[in-house]
């Protein structure tokens, strides 16, 4: 799986005008307009993995967008590993909490660190 972050869309610096010599951060309101949601993908050609999952933070929300390599992988396994990693993410976030049989020692969730997951 490939992971990009765009960071902070508010904290990004805007373009500038030939001539300006600063550029001011981007902002979600424009005139009459609201940025609401965005969403960020990263290509996978350069990288080649199957999954690739990518966010972006706009106004204090933390957006994801999970594309995978379709059709190469089938849709099935796409949506295990999705809810895999939408389980990963509840973990991390603190929503969900970790219940592990102690004798699963395999289990790669005994190894996530609970509510790590700041905005």
């Amino acid at each position: 799986a490939g992971f990009a972050n765009a960071g902070v869309y508010e904290r990004m610096n805007a373009f500038r005008y030939q001539g300006e010599t600063n550029r001011s951060p981007l902002q979600t309101k424009h005139g009459n307009y609201n940025i609401e949601d965005l969403y960020y993908a990263a290509s996978n050609a350069r990288s080649g993995c199957l999954y690739r999952f990518s966010c972006v933070t706009v106004n204090g929300e933390l957006k994801f967008t999970f594309h995978p390599a379709s059709p190469i992988v089938s849709e099935e396994t796409n949506e295990q590993f999705a809810d895999a990693l939408l389980e990963l993410l509840a973990v991390v976030s603190g929503t969900k909490k970790i219940v592990v049989d102690e004798t699963e020692l395999g289990n790669p969730l005994r190894l996530l660190p609970e509510n790590s997951l700041a905005l």
